[in-house]
């Protein structure tokens, strides 16, 4: 028995291991880093937190009102794995970006695309105040999977959801960037996993906030 779990378990390493070995021969450029490339600066506002999710607004100062932030991604994380991480999850925890944070702690960071697609303002109220109360307008939508690497740990860290404003990012520039992810898998299951994360009261609470500013 003991043997066979050992198996099961080393099966399950190589596996990983072989997916982050072909998932991108480069890192990816951070999404964080993106923003601020494109826009000159970046930060993140986290609406939710806990040991199994992660809510959060990424954004940049406006150029002629520092005090005012411009929403570019709503970044939804489900955690899978965050064994071994130590202070770095602690840092995350408190806020951190997750990206530069594991690239800082010496972690590699992949990529492995589930779906890029675009969603429409009418399924929730939370994206028709974000995008100034236009109805069935489209936005970009990208689902994979961040897998991290460190020497022989390979960690299945987390099922991310980004949805980008289109100043950002359109839906036809995130399948420019990204023509090896499927597209359309299921319209229902990606937008019903949507709503299913922004339906907290108090998560919809702490975005309808952020975004009266």
């Amino acid at each position: 028995m003991l043997l066979k779990l050992f198996k099961l378990k080393y099966l399950y390493f190589l596996l990983l291991l072989f997916s982050a070995s072909i998932i991108s021969a480069n890192e990816p450029i951070l999404n964080s880093e993106k923003i601020e490339k494109k826009f000159g600066s970046y930060g993140i506002d986290v609406v939710t937190n806990s040991t199994e999710t992660r809510i959060s607004f990424l954004f940049s100062h406006d150029k002629q009102n520092p005090n005012k932030k411009k929403y570019h991604t709503l970044a939804i994380v489900s955690y899978q794995d965050t064994s071994n991480l130590g202070h770095l999850q602690i840092q995350i925890d408190n806020g951190a970006s997750i990206g530069s944070t594991l690239k800082e702690g010496g972690w590699s960071v992949r990529k492995k695309h589930i779906q890029t697609d675009q969603i429409s303002t009418s399924i929730n109220p939370i994206l028709y105040k974000w995008l100034d109360l236009r109805k069935n307008q489209q936005l970009a939508i990208h689902s994979y999977k961040l897998i991290i690497v460190k020497k022989h740990l390979v960690l299945n860290y987390a099922d991310i959801i980004e949805i980008h404003h289109p100043r950002y990012i359109s839906p036809a520039e995130l399948k420019v960037m990204h023509p090896e992810s499927p597209t359309n898998i299921s319209d229902d299951n990606i937008d019903n996993k949507v709503s299913k994360y922004l339906a907290n009261e108090s998560t919809k609470n702490a975005l309808y906030s952020l975004l009266k500013h």
